[in-house]
């Protein structure tokens, strides 16, 4: 048993918001995509491409037959390298460093809001107290340069994955506004390291990050009394629903205090299982999680 490794980079085509809190009338948005939001589209496009209505089976199918990494916005190599912490191929990726050097400038250079409101009938005017400023990750750069997202595919051996079903698919929030399609650009097997900075076990049941000290650690990992004196990074409370039936959307509520993506660890060299989607539990990258050597 195996699985093989594959780069997967998307165009951004349309404001691709990633719920975030809500400070006053501004919805925030993350400056990346969880894998288990690229797990849910996938789910949710392969069903329908299937003919099918039985989400959950195809999910299950893609928890056990896939992986998934975080995916990073990126924009073609245009020699600002100075500017950007992990340049992977010809892309430059933009992922927030917990100690917030040059974030401002990236969020400036990648992220972008859209004002909307409802409409009092009567008065034809602005409906009192609902003025909404979305905020998302944006198509193109404020210098004009296109936007894409870069992240990791893994592939059980033996299984067939489609990938005509994903060539064109939405996620993240707002998308009955047309928000979050993204389109597969490019897709190429890479048995390197993923971003450039870990190494990857590929022979097992499940594939392995080796994690070296001082290793960014690129998706949530749980706060533990384990490791807090091992991780150095943004702690946030992380909440997102499950939803298992089609008459109980959403109800199924999880909830961890986590070190956002960009925590640099400084432990003694440990392996990681990847999981399947972004968390669950006790976790980092997707669904398992260890910092046991």
């Amino acid at each position: 048993m195996g699985w093989k490794q594959y780069l997967v980079v998307f165009e951004i085509i349309s404001p691709l918001h990633i719920g975030y809190g809500r400070i006053a009338n501004l919805q925030k948005s993350r400056g990346y995509v969880p894998g288990r939001l690229i797990w849910s589209a996938f789910t949710s496009r392969i069903t329908a491409a299937r003919g099918t209505a039985d989400y959950e089976k195809t999910g299950d199918e893609l928890l056990n037959n896939t992986a998934l990494s975080y995916f990073y916005p990126a924009v073609e190599d245009n020699g600002e390298s100075d500017l950007y912490s992990i340049k992977v191929c010809n892309y430059n990726l933009w992922i927030e460093d917990y100690d917030r050097q040059n974030n401002n400038l990236m969020e400036y250079k990648f992220m972008n809001s859209y004002m909307s409101t409802a409409i009092n009938i009567g008065s034809n005017s602005a409906d009192e107290s609902n003025l909404f400023e979305t905020e998302f990750i944006s198509p193109y750069t404020r210098d004009g340069e296109k936007t894409y997202l870069v992240g990791y595919l893994f592939l059980k051996d033996g299984y067939t994955f489609n990938w005509d079903y994903i060539r064109d698919i939405q996620v993240g929030g707002e998308r009955k506004s047309g928000f979050g399609r993204i389109k597969l650009h490019g897709k190429s097997e890479d048995n390197s390291q993923i971003f450039q900075s870990l190494e990857v076990e590929m022979d097992g049941e499940r594939p392995i990050i080796e994690i070296k000290s001082q290793s960014r650690l690129l998706a949530h990992v749980h706060v533990s009394e384990s490791n807090t004196m091992e991780i150095k990074g943004r702690i946030e409370p992380l909440v997102y629903r499950d939803t298992k039936e089609a008459k109980k959307i959403g109800s199924n509520i999880r909830n961890i205090i986590a070190y956002a993506p960009g925590a640099v660890y400084y432990g003694d060299k440990t392996r990681l299982e990847i999981g399947s989607t972004m968390l669950k539990d006790n976790s980092i990258w997707c669904e398992k999680y260890s910092l046991n050597p």
